[in-house]
């Protein structure tokens, strides 16, 4: 399968499915408020990610309520995106979510 496409939407309609998301009971996010110039986005109904580049890469910001959704969106993104999440304490989740859809 190809990788998939990142869509361009208005920061204003980002700013809604954000919102959205935060709503839920998340057990996935490293959304910490960017700036959504030049971000894309993938959606489904379960996880959202945001890709934003920088010199040479992409971040991705992740939201998700529901771990094997994420695992098959991370499947077919374009790997070449750096995840950037950032945490105190114990990351094995992001790990574990990671490594299992290749990502790592």
């Amino acid at each position: 399968m190809s990788a998939l496409q990142f869509d361009k939407v208005s920061s204003e309609i980002l700013e809604k499915y954000i919102d959205d998301f935060f709503t839920r009971r998340l057990i996935f996010n490293n959304y910490f408020g960017i700036k959504f110039k030049r971000c894309r986005f993938i959606k489904t109904e379960h996880t959202q990610i945001l890709r934003k580049p920088y010199i040479g890469f992409y971040r991705i910001y992740i939201m998700s309520d529901e771990e094997e959704d994420l695992k098959a969106l991370l499947k077919v993104i374009d790997h070449k995106s750096c995840n950037k999440h950032p945490h105190k304490g114990d990351i094995s989740i992001w790990d574990k979510v990671l490594l299992a859809s290749g990502f790592l």
